[in-house]
């Protein structure tokens, strides 16, 4: 695999610190070991549940590479994350926060970029994504099982504005590297044009995202009436829960839905 250019990282850190795979913090009382500690075991937790692959791609170790303790409520820590199938990822940020006295860490969507034609390769995001776990169901056109997606319930369209949502609970199996989305877009409420791209990720535990392969943006509609959107996606590495994902450059929703041919 390519070497990650990492861009993401843009805080100073006034104290290091390097937790790996089970380590424990330091015993003492301050905020900064304690957050450490509910770090430490909020990532074994995922190591042990994801283990058995129902999670997603299992989290194999991590290293708490950084900590910046300046705001003792809200505590960043660079962690790198190491999974099967994917090895080491670029750092990520997490922040461990305070409330009523007791740390838990905050828990934001982290999607890492391993598309190498994307512009964006190597890049690590936090947030602007949501997951979207109903079951879909089956289409009838659908050849590779798992992979049809759809959100047309009032109230919860796929595409929000300016928003990333992953499809996670229809997570396929893909033999072959490439890979046509096809499938049908309309708008839900707003007044621009909707603007979207389709991709293939892969579920890691944990509740991040790894995106292999997008699409370049249909604008505007296309009903299910008409002729489906065909997205072509090449390089799509193979292997499991991968799922597709919508991406929208537009202050409008969008309802979708469609499936995945190789």
């Amino acid at each position: 695999m390519k070497k990650f250019v990492l861009s993401i990282l843009s805080a100073l850190f006034l104290t290091t610190s390097i937790i790996t795979g089970g380590a424990s913090a330091a015993s003492n009382d301050t905020g900064r070991d304690q957050a450490l500690q509910t770090a430490n075991a909020y990532f074994q937790d995922i190591i042990k549940s994801s283990a058995d692959g129902q999670m997603g791609i299992p989290l194999k170790s991590f290293t708490i590479v950084a900590t910046d303790s300046s705001n003792e409520d809200d505590i960043k820590l660079s962690v790198q994350l190491t999974y099967d199938e994917f090895g080491t990822l670029p750092v990520a940020p997490y922040s461990v926060v305070k409330k009523d006295g007791k740390y838990s860490v905050k828990h934001d969507i982290i999607t890492f970029n391993s598309d190498p034609k994307s512009s964006e390769y190597g890049t690590v995001k936090v947030g602007n994504a949501v997951n979207n776990q109903q079951k879909a169901g089956m289409s009838i056109n659908s050849d590779i099982s798992g992979s049809f997606y759809s959100s047309i319930v009032n109230g919860t369209p796929a595409a929000g504005s300016y928003l990333t949502t992953y499809f996670s609970g229809q997570s396929f199996t893909n033999t072959q590297t490439n890979i046509t989305i096809n499938g049908w877009q309309t708008k839900n409420s707003g007044t621009d044009i909707i603007s979207l791209a389709y991709g293939i990720a892969a579920k890691l535990s944990g509740g991040n995202f790894n995106n292999l392969s997008t699409s370049s943006f249909f604008d505007g509609d296309i009903p299910s009436s008409g002729t489906w959107l065909s997205a072509y996606l090449s390089g799509v590495t193979t292997g499991s829960d991968r799922c597709i994902f919508v991406s929208n450059r537009s202050y409008s929703r969008a309802n979708v839905s469609g499936n995945a041919y190789q």
